[in-house]
């Protein structure tokens, strides 16, 4: 380039580059020597040789939105007017103001719910147990009706008194009114109804459920068998089982039961040994007779009162008195016979003045006529202020 100086005033780290056309001319460019500048640091950074495009550091920052209208941003500013901290902090301790949108009416802080999710609210008259109910336009205050029942859709208008829910499929049931009739069957057990009795049940007999007379197998784990007739009862046979009995008993009060022949109106008796059957007369009579100064004999029983009894079937005979003075450690005894037979236990008695003491039941004599007697036998004869009483009470 004719004419065209370039000073080289300064030339460190340049070097000259000749155009090479025989002038001279050329131009000075920047060399690789350390002195040169190839990048930079600190707040702005950029790369050489050549042209680069300086950028600012990295402040640690995350780049984003800070702040909302529930929270607003905390930020950290250096010397040099860089943020190099920023945070999220929601709003406290401060109420909100002005107009609610939305579902929210009226103004901040104390908006009321008009809506849901753009559905309006409409409230009536509150009562007792009501709840929100859609209507099919807006959100009303009414009584909750169950729209199903374990999946079973109930449809249909309201009930009028007295109508049963009916399924009307596996998934379906309305309101009817169910009018009354007899059951046929129990869950698909038909039903086969008799003449009925009163206190028979609804029994099943193997394929039906009939009427019938409910028996027990068993009373408190024991097992009841067998079929009774008229005046059974049922008797324990062991622990664990029982059946029907004909009671027959053979003693009373551990006193024996003796029955001959039974005739009518007869009773069981006691005859001193035994309980037996008996007539029973429907009242009583007493016969009685006395005798005085009457000898007997030391060997052999000797009658010295007798009685004649009838109309009675059985006897109580009791025998008493005195049978004299005797010498001291004298022997006397006495028996009652009745129709010649002893009855009772003869007694005999000692000493020096021997009393007469002797009783005897005698029972099932039929009501003829019958003789008592009282005999003594022994040493000495009754004295002439002694006596005997012999009594007999029929019954």
């Amino acid at each position: 380039m004719s004419g065209l100086v370039i000073p080289n005033t300064n030339t460190a780290g340049l070097t000259f580059v000749s155009l090479g056309d025989g002038t001279g001319a050329g131009y000075w460019t920047a060399s690789s020597s350390a002195s040169a500048i190839t990048s930079l640091t600190g707040d702005v950074t950029a790369t050489g040789p050549g042209a680069s495009a300086a950028t600012l550091a990295a402040s640690g920052v995350s780049a984003g939105t800070y702040g909302s209208a529930a929270v607003v941003p905390q930020i950290a500013i250096d010397a040099k007017g860089r943020i190099t901290s920023a945070t999220a902090v929601t709003i406290s301790g401060v109420a909100p103001g002005g107009s609610a949108g939305g579902d929210l009416g009226g103004t901040y802080p104390n908006p009321t719910v008009n809506g849901i999710n753009g559905t309006p609210i409409v409230i009536t008259t509150l009562l007792s147990g009501q709840s929100l109910v859609y209507n099919g336009t807006a959100w009303v205050n009414g009584a909750v009706q169950a729209a199903g029942i374990q999946g079973v859709v109930v449809s249909g208008t309201a009930p009028t008194t007295g109508q049963f829910l009916v399924a009307t499929s596996a998934t379906a049931a309305d309101w009817q009114t169910v009018s009354t009739g007899n059951a046929t069957s129990i869950s698909g057990t038909t039903i086969t109804i008799t003449t009925l009795t009163s206190g028979q049940s609804l029994v099943y007999n193997g394929t039906a459920w009939v009427n019938s007379i409910v028996n027990a197998a068993s009373i408190d784990g024991i097992l009841v068998t067998g079929t009774p007739t008229s005046g059974q009862v049922l008797t324990a046979t062991s622990g664990t089982a029982a059946d029907w009995q004909t009671l027959s008993a053979t003693a009373i009060g551990g006193v024996s039961i003796v029955i001959t022949s039974l005739t009518s109106g007869q009773s069981l008796v006691y005859n001193g040994s035994a309980w037996v059957n008996s007539p029973v007369a429907t009242n009583a009579a007493l016969f009685s007779a006395n005798a005085s100064s009457v000898s007997y004999s030391a060997t052999a029983y000797t009658s010295i009162v007798s009685l004649s009894v009838s109309g009675y079937a059985n006897y109580h005979i009791v025998a008493c008195g005195n049978i004299g003075p005797s010498t001291a450690n004298s022997l006397a005894t006495s028996q009652i016979q009745f129709d010649g037979v002893t009855v009772g236990i003869p007694i005999g008695v000692e000493g020096s003045d021997i009393p007469l003491s002797n009783t005897a039941i005698k029972t099932g004599t039929g009501t003829g006529s019958h003789t008592i007697t009282v005999q003594v036998m022994g040493a000495l004869s009754i004295g002439g202020t002694s006596n005997a009483i012999l009594t007999a009470m029929g019954f």
